[in-house]
């Protein structure tokens, strides 16, 4: 049996695209001297004055090693077909994971969802880009004296209502709801189905992550 050799190039390019299975947006930068990569994160940041998200990275690790971009974007391609590789300087290299709705949900093409809030489709509008944070479950928020508490989630279909969360500020797992601390704006109300059917003219979605109570989409 032939055995597949690797070389060190290869092996990193493998780890980046393991490690852009956490991290849906990561990003590459070399040094001046083309010897160290420096490997940086996603997260989103709140700008209060101008009242949107944007994305900050952060640096995670670096590395002793120097690898053609466009050898990782070719290589990338091959061994995943969710990664997109985007070489934005000489020295700069955009990671993005983000998954088709398709790729993850089966879509009824006819079926028509039921519009739960209008508020919703006015916040999406509104926005040139949201990271929504969407229950998968529901909370029954029970009080015991001066304490409040959640009961067990009980699973939700794609059709029935639930919260949906704007991040406003996120870390860079992208994991939203019961998950993670996260700073969200407001609730609002939507489903799964009334998301993968919105117009494709005017929005764009993505599947980012997907924790236990929650699934975070990029539209």
């Amino acid at each position: 049996m032939d055995l597949q050799v690797y070389n060190m190039d290869d092996l990193f390019i493998h780890y980046l695209a393991r490690l852009n299975e956490v991290y849906p947006f990561i990003r590459l930068k070399m040094d001046d001297s083309s010897t160290t990569t420096t490997i940086s994160v996603g997260f989103e940041h709140y700008d209060i004055s101008k009242k949107e998200s944007h994305q900050e990275f952060a640096p995670l690790k670096k590395y002793s090693i120097s690898v053609n971009f466009q050898r990782i974007e070719d290589t990338i391609k091959e061994i995943t077909k969710f990664s997109n590789c985007t070489i934005t300087a000489e020295n700069e290299l955009l990671m993005e994971r983000k998954s088709p709705l398709n790729s993850r949900y089966f879509i009824v093409k006819d079926e028509v969802p039921e519009v739960f809030s209008k508020k919703f489709l006015e916040y999406l509008e509104t926005h040139k880009r949201v990271i929504l944070s969407v229950f998968k479950v529901r909370f029954l928020k029970m009080k015991d004296g001066e304490d409040i508490w959640w009961s067990n989630p009980t699973p939700l279909q794609t059709r029935n209502a639930t919260e949906a969360f704007p991040l406003l500020g996120c870390g860079p797992l992208y994991r939203g709801g019961h998950d993670a601390n996260v700073t969200v704006e407001k609730s609002l109300m939507t489903s799964i189905c009334e998301i993968q059917h919105l117009d494709k003219e005017k929005f764009d979605v993505f599947f980012l992550n997907e924790g236990i109570h929650s699934v975070v989409f990029e539209i």
